[in-house]
């Protein structure tokens, strides 16, 4: 791993951090804030060969099938 890429892998972990606080406070300023900035990361990536996904932890639950409860 060369340093651009580790600088990168570190920008998008601090990034992924701050994007999840935000969330979890709310922040719709700030969620925009720090999306743009992981956009902006994934950009400098693909320029230089690099891939990273820029939101792996985000899961649409209305996607997810609600299994009925079992009973024994």
């Amino acid at each position: 791993m060369d340093a651009l890429e580790s600088e990168i892998k570190d920008q998008v972990s601090q990034v992924r951090a701050a994007l999840q606080q935000a969330r979890a406070e709310q922040d719709d300023y700030l969620v925009d804030i720090h999306q743009a900035e992981l956009d902006g990361l994934a950009r400098t990536a693909d320029a230089h060969g690099l891939r990273f996904d820029p939101e792996p932890e985000v899961v649409d639950l209305t996607t997810l099938e609600q299994k009925p409860a079992q009973t024994a």
